[in-house]
């Protein structure tokens, strides 16, 4: 087993079935053109790797452990009340749909000259991508409401 495979089977049935929505979704499946399979939860993965860089700022990200943070973020979403987990997805499915609004084809993907072959998704670039973009989302919202009033 991989490790998200393991922390998906040592963690209760809510964070396993959020992350598994997140990833079904149309939004994430048209970012990443369908080609991240969840046959070995490298889609969950990805999943949790954004909420865990989205829900925590990465300069308090300090341990290098990344399990560690993983497993802290799985008992965290699973702690999820009211509309939160709503809202979590509503940012996540914002996310993915700018990161291929900007990014095009080779969202989440190392490439190096036009000519190269696609590669696969990275799970450290979808992390990064999705998280930056959800955040200055977030920030451009603020910026509206303040200029609105």
């Amino acid at each position: 087993m991989n490790n998200q495979e393991i922390r998906h089977a040592f963690n209760a049935v809510p964070v396993r079935e959020f992350l598994k929505d997140l990833v079904s979704t149309e939004e994430f499946l048209s970012a990443t053109k369908r080609s991240v399979t969840d046959k070995r939860m490298f889609a969950r993965e990805c999943a949790l790797r954004f909420l865990a860089f989205f829900l925590v700022e990465w300069r308090e990200y300090k341990n290098n452990d990344l399990g560690g943070f993983l497993n802290a973020t799985m008992k965290k979403i699973n702690e999820l009340d009211g509309d939160q987990p709503a809202e979590l997805k509503s940012i996540f499915q914002n996310s993915v749909i700018a990161s291929r609004r900007v990014l095009g084809d080779d969202a989440f993907r190392k490439r190096y000259h036009e000519g190269a072959p696609r590669s696969p998704i990275s799970k450290v670039l979808f992390e990064t991508w999705s998280v930056a973009l959800a955040k200055l989302e977030k920030r451009i919202s603020i910026i509206w409401l303040i200029v609105a009033v």
